[in-house]
């Protein structure tokens, strides 16, 4: 992301600021009293967990002792043609069921420019709408385009297209961005009811880099959102802590602007006890 304009170079300075003294002192900040939680946190959940073995009973019983907000249940990756296959829908069904507290959603990953396919666009859109109709408690789609740098028209396209096949039943559209120039990005913004911003935690001996370059990824997507709400992605693995201390240290400045939700992190099975004690102290209200 490139900053233009005097708004985009106070962001830049104040991210550069943040990153210096980061640099100079720690890489996060330890805080324990839950003031960045608005209790709108959310869990991903990755394909994986499709094909394991796992109760859902036990899984959604910690979603629901967090109070985690939203559930998402990441798909397998459309087909070449843009068609859905390798669900099991009663296996997606079977875990919101349990996890009736949070909102439920479907993850679809697009990681190529199939969509720039007119006919693409149109199976992926029909087959997904023929998806939802076997799933009443998937609430609303999560369209991962993490890994689609190209700015693409097309891509555009396909967000207008897929809004009317959401609409009967009135399930939102959330959007995992990339870090697109600010033009582009706020385009998709505006085509999003909840936008999901990836942060790139390093463990490296050059965390201290990575995290002043998280802050200023932050930063840029609160400022460029459209005023939509924002989760931000966190792994559950070894970076899960410097990933809360950099929320934190975000927002040690300044107060978290409105459209800042809280944390949406990644896991590929149930947490066990002591992650889901590492969030709770490290980052829920008491």
């Amino acid at each position: 992301m490139t900053f233009r304009g005097p708004a985009g170079a106070m962001i830049f300075l104040a991210a550069l600021a943040l990153a210096a003294a980061l640099f100079l002192r720690s890489p996060g900040l330890d805080v324990r009293d839950g003031r960045d939680d608005r209790g709108r946190n959310g869990i991903a959940v990755t394909s994986a967990w499709l094909t394991g073995t796992a109760p859902a009973g036990d899984f959604a019983a910690g979603v629901r002792e967090q109070r985690m907000a939203e559930i998402m249940i990441e798909l397998p990756p459309p087909n070449a043609d843009g068609t859905l296959a390798g669900i099991d829908s009663a296996r997606v069904d079977a875990l919101l069921y349990e996890c009736y507290d949070a909102r439920g959603w479907v993850q679809i990953g697009v990681t190529h420019r199939a969509f720039d396919d007119p006919r693409w666009r149109r199976f992926f859109i029909v087959d997904l709408r023929r998806l939802l109709d076997r799933l009443p408690r998937v609430r609303g789609v999560v369209l991962d385009l993490a890994n689609v740098a190209d700015v693409s028209p097309a891509l555009l396209t396909l967000l207008d297209e897929l809004r009317p096949a959401l609409a009967p039943d009135a399930r939102p559209l959330a959007i995992v961005a990339h870090r697109w120039e600010q033009p582009y990005f706020r385009e998709v913004a505006r085509r999003a009811d909840l936008l999901v911003m990836p942060l790139d935690i390093s463990t490296s001996a050059f965390a201290r880099f990575s995290t002043g370059r998280c802050v200023e990824h932050i930063q840029s997507t609160l400022a460029w959102c459209e005023g939509k709400p924002v989760l931000f992605r966190l792994p559950t693995d070894k970076r899960l802590r410097r990933g809360l201390s950099t929320i934190h240290f975000a927002f040690s400045k300044t107060n978290a602007p409105e459209p800042y939700q809280g944390i949406l992190w990644e896991t590929s099975a149930a947490p066990d006890r002591a992650t889901w004690a590492e969030v709770r102290a490290r980052f829920l209200k008491p």
